[in-house]
Order: structure tokens, then C-alpha cells, then sequence
């Protein structure tokens, strides 16, 4: 708990003091004090087994350790004047895929003659739904650099055996059209499926 004190003069304000009050949580949840016994492995015959959280008892666990221990999948595509989508990554059938980054780039120079529009995406089904994660615009004619990033808070499951595509307008006629996109995220077995 944090309680905020300010001591006033006359006009003005003299101080503010910051206070920090700890206070201890009990354990109620017979399941939590058995999982804090058997992960930090008390012997109840020798040690006394906490029944609260405080100052002298900091619980910390992985909340789901497969997440932790999964290995990272990293893919990425560069093109120059590629064709309409490629695929630049597909998830497994046996396990769960959780895309946690992306990063979409485009350069383009003043004579190609792609259409005013969206020039690269990366699209993933999600829910069954084909949906754009990220897509960069624009304009006929003009010289173009753009560069998207982006970091889900929450990483996106996305369906088992779906592509990942980088979509986007076929080669232009003339000029040069280069787009780059990578990912991460992580594979994960489910016990659900």
C-alpha cells in the first residue's frame, strides 16, 4: 500500500513523504500452498510451511512453464518485385503456433507503377478468420520507404496448418518494388488438442 503524506506551511508546500506499507497476504488457496511447498520443496518435518506472503516470503512461479521452455521461430522473406503473396511461414498441425512479433518493410522507387493502395500485408488465420495483422500503403508513382513493427502484448494463436502470408500487389510493370517481413513466436504442445 502506498500512502502519499504532505506537510503544508503558511503558502507553500514544506515536504511530501512517499510511505511504503507492507502488509502480509495470507494463504487461503490450499492448492497455492501446496504448489509453493512442492516447487520450493519445504520438508514439512523440518521447516515450517508459509502461510502467508510477505517480506520473508516471496512467491514466485512460472505460471506455465511450457511457454518458457518452447523454442522460438524466427522466418523471414526478402523479394524484389515479387509475386502477389508468399508464404513465409506454416504452422503445425500438432501444436499450437503464438505469434508474439512482426515487422513489415517496403521500398519502392518513384517509376513503379504498382496502384495506389495497400502494397504489402501479412495476413494469418486467426479463429478461422483470415485476418491483416499489418499492412503498408501507397501511392503510384512516388518514391516509398515504410517500415512497421509491432509487439502483441498478448502473443495471437494463430490456427494449426495456416499459412502466415506476406500479401500484397503483383510485380510492377516497370521500377523496382522491394518488400521485407519477418516474424517470431513460439510453438507450444497443448494437452486441449
Amino acid at each position: 500500500m502506498r500512502v502519499i503524506v504532505t506537510v503544508r506551511g503558511r503558502d507553500r508546500l514544506l515536504s511530501s513523504y512517499i510511505l511504503y506499507i507492507h502488509m502480509a497476504t495470507h494463504i487461503y488457496n490450499s492448492d497455492l500452498s501446496t504448489e509453493i511447498r512442492e516447487g520450493a520443496r519445504v520438508q514439512a518435518s523440518m521447516d515450517t510451511i508459509p502461510s502467508e506472503l510477505a517480506e520473508k516470503v516471496i512467491a514466485v512461479m512460472e505460471t506455465n512453464p511450457k511457454i518458457l521452455k518452447s523454442y522460438t521461430v524466427i522466418a523471414s522473406a526478402a523479394e524484389t518485385n515479387p509475386a502477389a503473396a508468399a508464404t513465409l511461414y506454416t504452422t503445425p498441425t500438432n501444436q499450437d503456433f503464438y505469434l508474439c512479433d512482426v515487422s513489415l518493410e517496403l521500398i519502392k522507387n518513384a517509376t513503379s507503377d504498382l496502384s495506389t493502395g495497400i502494397f504489402c500485408s501479412l495476413t494469418a488465420v486467426v479463429g478461422g478468420v483470415t485476418r491483416t495483422l499489418m499492412a503498408i500503403p501507397g501511392i503510384t508513382l512516388t518514391a516509398q520507404t515504410a517500415s512497421k513493427t509491432m509487439t502483441f502484448a498478448h502473443p495471437i494463436k494463430i490456427d494449426r496448418g495456416s499459412a502466415i502470408l506476406v500479401v500484397g500487389q503483383s510485380a510492377p510493370s516497370v521500377g523496382t518494388y522491394i518488400r521485407y517481413c519477418s516474424i517470431t513466436g513460439f510453438n507450444m504442445s497443448s494437452s486441449n488438442g
